[in-house]
């Protein structure tokens, strides 16, 4: 059965070095002080939920500040500038 990436696994997957870079170290910094591989199990599962609400916080959180967030802020800036 093949699984499908939800939006945090579609957002890591089209995301650039740098925004990927910043989540790993984001999760490898949760997975430290949890004692918890968050990374992996991201890999593994997370990134394939179907229901967003059932992700650890600690990867939810690191997906919408640096893959998701950063997209529509950026996205954001750009609409606001073209109105003025």
């Amino acid at each position: 059965m093949k699984k499908f990436k939800n939006t945090y696994g579609q957002a890591y997957a089209t995301a650039d070095t740098e925004k990927k870079l910043l989540f790993r170290a984001t999760l490898i910094t949760a997975g430290k002080r949890d004692q918890i591989d968050y990374m992996g199990r991201f890999q593994d599962t997370w990134q394939f939920a179907t229901v967003l609400g059932l992700v650890p916080d600690a990867i939810a959180t690191a997906a919408r500040e640096h893959l998701i967030d950063s997209n529509d802020n950026a996205l954001s800036r750009l609409q606001t500038l073209k109105m003025a």
